[in-house]
């Protein structure tokens, strides 16, 4: 795996105990424009399709596997963590947790809506479908990343006019839910899966 630059939030010198100093970041599956989009598509080569029926589009660089892959791992770390930390350890694997989910806030490396240093609104559905993927891949439930995305899209999103919001997760629009729901989905029916 290559290592990704440190989040603007986190510098590198702030890495979590029990972590690596080498971040993974995802790696181009397909074109030579890593930012090319390309149909997500499941395990058996079905293209998955958003809440009005027309293909989700990924930057073909973030492959939907590296966040499941990193959920998971990120889930065996959280429990050693929890496990072996003492009294601090559940602490430690909070801090760990908040750190790893905050690389899909706006221009990080898991952005998927901002490859590029670009803003890319093809890849609006992604965006939420991976944090799903990630987050079911984590064990976190689906309230558990729901309230942290409204959390986080109260202090900085901006929808269009005349967005439909959720009204449970009265920051997020209709389809950042319905998306966080796809990624639980296809996670949990192993449509999309570890390798």
């Amino acid at each position: 795996m290559q290592p990704s630059a440190p989040s603007v939030t986190q510098p590198a010198a702030d890495i979590p105990p029990g972590r690596p100093p080498e971040i993974s970041q995802p790696t181009a599956t397909a074109p030579s424009d890593p930012n090319a989009p390309v149909p997500l598509v499941d395990d058996k080569g079905n293209p998955v399709l958003n809440e009005d029926g027309q293909p989700i589009l990924r930057p073909a660089s973030l492959d939907p596997h590296f966040f499941i892959e990193r959920g998971l791992e990120d889930k065996r770390i959280v429990d050693d963590m929890i496990r072996n930390g003492g009294v601090g350890g559940a602490a430690a694997a909070d801090a760990y947790r908040a750190w790893e989910l905050s690389r899909f806030l706006w221009w990080q490396p898991w952005d998927a809506q901002r490859v590029g240093k670009e803003y890319h609104p093809e890849f609006v559905d992604y965006a939420s479908v991976i944090i799903g993927l990630y987050a079911a891949a984590t064990g976190m439930t689906r309230d558990e990343i729901l309230t942290l995305q409204d959390l986080a899209a109260a202090v900085g999103s901006r929808f269009r006019k005349g967005a439909q919001y959720d009204t449970v997760y009265k920051n997020l629009r209709v389809q950042n839910v319905q998306n966080t729901d796809l990624g639980y989905t296809l996670f949990l029916s192993e449509r999309i899966g570890s390798r």
